[in-house]
């Protein structure tokens, strides 16, 4: 009957002279691979040989796959990076996201440059949504809001704006007063923070 080892590894069944399953068990077990957990709880109930060991790393599942490590006293999170940002026909986007995970601070970190690719469209002071931006699992539970410096394609400043990243992660923007039209080649460097 095959064996499963505390790090979720699959010892086959069957042995020789050479004690296969007990080996491959120890071989498997000495292995410092990321263990997959569903929980905490699951996380502490883990129980290699020896007890916790310094570098033992879990990914959480009901944190979106954030990984904590052991560092002898307490898990540690660490931080999670590198999602891109949702792609769009009508933006070219340069930049993506991070997500930082603490005992005393929880957030992402979105820095990104847009330059407009599609046709184009003019700005009110009522909120225009511009395209979906964020990706599901790194949204803000609440809009998040920023402000931008659009600038024409040549580097040309054109006005300061109002920007929002909805619960659902698309990028709303508009006018703090008056109208403003939008180019092809426009481009905005935005940056927002929120708690996760």
């Amino acid at each position: 009957m095959p064996q499963t080892t505390w790090n979720k590894g699959i010892v086959p069944a069957g042995t020789d002279p050479y004690n296969e399953i007990p080996d491959t068990k120890k071989a498997v077990e000495s292995l410092n691979a990321i263990v997959p957990v569903a929980n905490g709880a699951e996380r502490d109930a883990l129980a290699p040989t020896g007890g916790k060991y310094v570098g033992m790393t879990v990914s959480r599942a009901d944190l979106s796959g954030i990984l904590e490590t052991w560092d002898g006293l307490a898990w540690i999170r660490q931080a999670q990076t590198g999602s891109p940002v949702t792609s769009d026909a009508n933006w070219s986007f340069n930049g993506g996201l991070s997500r930082q995970v603490g005992a005393d601070r929880n957030h992402v970190t979105m820095s990104v440059r847009l330059s407009r690719a599609g046709g184009s469209f003019t700005l009110s002071t009522t909120y225009l949504l511009i395209c979906p931006l964020v990706p599901l699992g790194w949204r803000p539970p609440l809009p998040a809001f920023a402000s931008v410096n659009l600038h024409a394609a040549g580097g040309v400043y054109k006005a300061t704006l109002p920007a929002a990243i909805s619960a659902t992660g698309d990028l709303l923007l508009q006018t703090s007063s008056g109208s403003v039209t939008v180019n092809t080649g426009d481009y905005f460097h935005l940056c927002a923070d929120w708690p996760y």
